[in-house]
């Protein structure tokens, strides 16, 4: 396993002006592949974690929100009531959850959380990620739990009516949060 930072400094103190590009070249093709397998990986997580869901009778549906338009719901609706200057100071636009992080919101935080969504009755929910595109807007989600939801990172889910929001971070220490209005 290489150091692609180490690498990099290495390569950039090399004189032989063909060398170097020869060397940089193959470092960027480590690094596109590295990228190429981490987009499949997750590609393919993904894609079992549909079928696992749909195993469990959950319903997926098209949704009718793009993400655009659920982050700016959920922020008007979550956030709103926080001074943009606090956003920004809580690196809101790094990840949403930091309004619980922080503590500018109070919620359920770590087991309570999970306690909390778990016994949520959960009909029509929306599913979306921090760092990518992918919505999800799920039917008859009563049976969908926190244990389904092993290995998600950054992923946060709402209702329908937006009453509430459940988010699993990528960080141990933080989370997951539960959150009503």
């Amino acid at each position: 396993m290489i150091d692609i930072n180490v690498e990099f400094e290495r390569i950039s103190l090399i004189k032989n002006k063909k060398e170097k590009e020869e060397q940089q070249k193959l470092l960027d093709e480590i690094i596109s592949k590295n990228n190429e397998l981490c987009d499949r990986a997750y590609n393919y997580e993904q894609k079992q974690f549909i079928n696992d869901m749909k195993i469990r009778d959950l319903e997926f549906l098209q949704s009718d929100i793009t993400k655009q338009q659920l982050l700016e719901k959920w922020i008007s609706i979550f956030a709103d009531d926080i001074d943009d200057d606090v956003k920004e100071r809580i690196y809101i636009d790094d990840n949403l959850w930091h309004i619980f992080s922080y503590k500018r919101k109070n919620s359920f935080e770590g087991n309570k959380a999970v306690l909390e969504f778990d016994n949520k009755y959960k009909e029509k929910i929306y599913i979306f990620y921090q760092n990518n595109e992918n919505i999800y807007m799920i039917n008859n989600a009563s049976n969908l739990k926190f244990t389904d939801l092993a290995g998600q990172e950054d992923i946060y889910i709402v209702d329908e009516s937006f009453l509430w929001t459940f988010i699993i971070t990528h960080e141990t220490i933080n989370g997951p949060y539960y959150y009503t209005i």
